[in-house]
Protein backbone atom coordinates (compact mmCIF):
# COMPACT_ATOMS: atom_id res chain seq x y z
CA UNK A 1 0.00 0.00 0.00
CA UNK A 2 1.62 3.48 -1.14
CA UNK A 3 1.42 6.70 1.34
CA UNK A 4 -0.60 9.27 -0.35
CA UNK A 5 0.66 12.50 0.21
CA UNK A 6 -1.14 15.35 2.16
CA UNK A 7 -1.83 17.95 -0.21
CA UNK A 8 -0.28 21.56 0.31
CA UNK A 9 -4.49 23.19 0.64
CA UNK A 10 -4.88 20.85 3.41
CA UNK A 11 -1.54 21.43 5.27
CA UNK A 12 -3.31 25.55 4.79
CA UNK A 13 -6.14 24.74 6.48
CA UNK A 14 -4.49 22.52 9.29
CA UNK A 15 -2.17 25.77 9.83
CA UNK A 16 -4.93 28.26 10.16
CA UNK A 17 -7.07 25.96 12.53
CA UNK A 18 -4.60 25.36 14.62
CA UNK A 19 -3.72 29.54 14.85
CA UNK A 20 -7.61 30.37 14.98
CA UNK A 21 -7.98 28.16 17.95
CA UNK A 22 -5.14 29.75 19.96
CA UNK A 23 -6.74 32.89 19.04
CA UNK A 24 -10.13 32.01 20.74
CA UNK A 25 -8.18 30.48 23.61
CA UNK A 26 -6.45 33.58 24.28
CA UNK A 27 -9.77 35.82 23.85
CA UNK A 28 -11.27 33.30 26.01
CA UNK A 29 -8.53 34.13 29.01
CA UNK A 30 -9.44 37.44 28.46
CA UNK A 31 -12.67 37.69 29.15
CA UNK A 32 -12.11 35.69 31.62
CA UNK A 33 -9.88 38.13 33.06
CA UNK A 34 -11.90 40.77 32.41
CA UNK A 35 -14.66 39.52 34.23
CA UNK A 36 -12.50 39.00 37.45
CA UNK A 37 -11.90 42.10 37.43
CA UNK A 38 -15.82 43.39 38.18
CA UNK A 39 -17.79 42.99 40.93
CA UNK A 40 -20.33 40.78 40.41
CA UNK A 41 -22.81 41.92 42.94
CA UNK A 42 -21.90 45.39 42.14
CA UNK A 43 -23.24 47.33 39.46
CA UNK A 44 -20.77 48.73 37.12
CA UNK A 45 -21.18 51.59 34.36
CA UNK A 46 -21.09 51.06 31.35
CA UNK A 47 -17.55 52.46 30.63
CA UNK A 48 -16.32 50.06 32.63
CA UNK A 49 -17.37 47.22 30.79
CA UNK A 50 -16.22 48.90 27.36
CA UNK A 51 -13.37 46.36 27.27
CA UNK A 52 -15.21 43.55 28.41
CA UNK A 53 -17.84 44.02 25.80
CA UNK A 54 -15.02 44.37 23.13
CA UNK A 55 -13.21 41.32 23.96
CA UNK A 56 -16.33 39.58 24.20
CA UNK A 57 -16.96 40.69 20.43
CA UNK A 58 -13.82 39.88 19.55
CA UNK A 59 -14.66 36.14 21.16
CA UNK A 60 -17.51 35.66 19.52
CA UNK A 61 -16.26 36.43 15.62
CA UNK A 62 -13.04 34.65 16.53
CA UNK A 63 -15.78 31.52 17.62
CA UNK A 64 -17.64 32.12 14.04
CA UNK A 65 -14.00 32.27 12.30
CA UNK A 66 -13.01 28.88 13.70
CA UNK A 67 -16.30 26.96 13.03
CA UNK A 68 -15.88 28.07 9.41
CA UNK A 69 -12.23 27.38 9.19
CA UNK A 70 -13.15 23.35 11.40
CA UNK A 71 -15.61 22.77 8.76
CA UNK A 72 -13.49 23.45 5.67
CA UNK A 73 -10.57 21.52 7.27
CA UNK A 74 -12.89 18.58 7.69
CA UNK A 75 -14.25 18.30 4.37
CA UNK A 76 -10.97 18.94 2.70
CA UNK A 77 -9.81 15.78 5.09
CA UNK A 78 -12.80 14.26 4.63
CA UNK A 79 -12.01 14.30 0.83
CA UNK A 80 -8.48 13.49 1.22
CA UNK A 81 -9.14 10.33 3.61
CA UNK A 82 -11.75 8.46 1.00
CA UNK A 83 -10.22 9.33 -2.59
CA UNK A 84 -8.52 6.65 -3.59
Amino acid sequence: MEAKTVPEELKKASEELVQVTKEVKDLQAQVKEEEGKLLPDVEVPPEATKKLNQLRVALHRAEARKAEVQHRYDSLRAGFKYTP
